[in-house]
């Protein structure tokens, strides 16, 4: 951009095929992304998913794209996730297995957990999911100074890839959401809204939960939003970068109540709707 010619980078308008890269969960314990990708490198094999169902229509609109997936992205937290997935379980499980615990035993919780980083030292009890063996977050790496080896090699693969689109898997309590990416212009933000719709009007009309699109909007306030990995990816490879919440499924009452299937669909939904939004873009998919 300092050129004043993207191109330099990358000529991205001189693709055939777009180019979309899937980071799978830098937070440990959020596995659905990870269950998710796994089943799309099934499919992009097969045509099948892993419960056998056929996903031929994803299967071709894979193949008139260039995929990089990075299933997994925080190894050291998932190795500490003893649960297959928190599918069923309690908000204080998600607290436990998610942020960890002080070394008095109580939770960390959110977002205090993100209130000491790297999370090492004493007052730590039990190291939650959200970290490395190092106690770095990547999600929130000092990305200018790297403290873990995760954020750097998943920016790097972005910078090889120089995607149209990217997505950072995440899992929450709440409905799925695409949610808004900060520090990116707002005509780029308006894009990924317009990804937002198509995504949920394709989870509507399958009979999943959705959110309500995010509202395009500048930095600003006393209390910014932060700067994270969906924002780096943006700023070293020009992706229309997002990040995206799936549900875990937990059984609180506030929680939105998905089984594993619908799980999987909501996933299988996502990188559906991000294949199409970008075929829909090259002019000899339209």
């Amino acid at each position: 951009m300092g050129a004043g010619d993207p191109s330099a980078y990358r000529d991205k308008a001189a693709r055939k095929e777009p180019v979309i890269l899937f980071v799978g969960p830098v937070h440990g314990h959020e596995v659905e992304g990870l269950t998710g990708l796994v089943n799309l490198i099934e499919i992009l094999e097969t045509g099948r998913d892993l419960r056998g169902r056929d996903q031929a229509a994803v299967q071709r609109l894979a193949r008139q794209c260039r995929l990089w997936i990075i299933p997994e992205g925080n190894p050291d937290g998932t190795a500490r996730f003893e649960p297959r997935a928190l599918e069923g379980m309690s908000g204080d499980d998600l607290r436990f297995w998610g942020q960890g615990t002080w070394s008095d035993g109580t939770f960390c919780g959110w977002p205090e957990s993100k209130r000491q980083h790297p999370m090492a030292g004493a007052n730590v009890g039990f190291l939650g999911c959200y970290f490395n063996d190092r106690g770095v977050n990547p999600m929130h790496d000092e990305f200018f100074d790297p403290m873990g080896p995760e954020a750097p090699a998943i920016l790097k693969v972005a910078r090889q890839a120089a995607p149209d689109l990217a997505v950072s898997l995440h899992s929450h309590e709440s409905t799925p959401a695409l949610l808004r990416p900060a520090y990116l212009p707002l005509e780029t933000q308006e894009a990924v809204r317009e990804l937002a719709q198509a995504c949920y009007d394709l989870l509507a009309k399958r009979g999943l939960p959705h959110a309500q699109p995010f509202t395009p909007a500048p930095e600003s306030g006393r209390r910014p939003a932060a700067f994270n990995l969906a924002s780096a990816l943006y700023h070293v490879s020009g992706a229309r970068s997002f990040t995206f919440e799936c549900p875990h499924g937990l059984a609180d009452e506030s929680s939105c109540r998905v089984n594993l299937e619908q799980i999987l669909d909501i996933q299988l939904a996502l990188y559906e709707a991000m294949m199409r939004f970008e075929l829909n873009k090259k002019p000899q998919h339209r």
